[in-house]
């Protein structure tokens, strides 16, 4: 089983998303949680987002009080990830200037330590996917979704289907639904 299920929507398409709080599942949530990325493109690749990145966003409805938990949550992974690529870099950085050491050999120890001291961050979140992400391309946006039901009808409230489905197109024919 995916740890994340994944709706593809063609670029520009605004999506629709059921009336329930993408986290408790409340029925019309009344609030919305906005998420925004950049296209992938070569630029995007060194966190430059001006040079041929476009903004995509969407508004995900979720409760007041769930949306300020999604907020909080996602200032305090930006600040997790931060200290880590600080905590990574500072040491290799210290020791090459006390040593008198450079050159590029130097450049790829340091982005080796970085990749080793974010694994454990990079494990988790394979693992334990956020509620909702969002990655865009040029030609397509995929909605990630961590829950199949909401997934499922998302995929149905716009048109497609859920990738890896095996042709369910609804709810029903995928078996999913919460008895009443």
């Amino acid at each position: 089983m995916p740890p994340s299920f994944s709706v593809d929507l063609p670029a520009g398409r605004v999506p629709r998303f059921p009336d329930r709080c993408i986290v408790c599942r409340e029925p019309g949530p009344g609030s919305v949680f906005e998420v925004g990325t950049h296209t992938l493109s070569i630029a995007s690749a060194f966190f430059i987002h001006g040079w041929g990145a476009k903004h995509v966003g969407a508004s995900i409805p979720a409760c007041v009080r769930c949306a300020r938990e999604l907020r909080r949550s996602r200032r305090v992974c930006t600040a997790v990830l931060c200290i880590l690529a600080i905590a990574a870099v500072a040491p290799v950085f210290y020791v090459m200037v006390e040593m008198g050491l450079h050159g590029p050999q130097y450049k790829l120890l340091a982005m080796g330590a970085s990749v080793v001291l974010l694994a454990p961050w990079i494990v988790w979140e394979l693992f334990h996917p956020p509620v909702f992400d969002l990655t865009a391309t040029s030609s397509t946006t995929t909605y990630e979704l961590r829950d199949r039901e909401d997934a499922l009808a998302f995929a149905e409230l716009n048109g497609v289907k859920l990738d890896g489905d095996r042709g369910a197109t609804s709810l029903r024919e995928a078996g999913v639904g919460r008895p009443r």
